[in-house]
């Protein structure tokens, strides 16, 4: 089994922003998410979007990745 990594916060004075998607092919839909931490681990932001017509899962990473930009 592998162990994961954990998380770090980025050093100052950078942001780490970090995204994941759900994707739900049934209905081509996806739900993506995005946090903003500074170096001290605080939350600067957060966002959850509702995608519709996302035909592959490919395109909900996209997505995702996008939206956090």
């Amino acid at each position: 089994m592998m162990e994961r990594e954990r998380w770090k916060p980025p050093e100052n004075p950078f942001v780490k922003i970090n995204f994941d998607a759900a994707y739900k092919k049934d209905d081509n839909r996806s739900c993506s998410g995005i946090v903003i931490n500074d170096s001290d681990g605080r939350v600067l932001g957060s966002r959850i979007v509702l995608n519709e017509n996302v035909l592959l899962v490919f395109a909900a990473d996209a997505l995702a990745c996008v939206k956090g930009l």
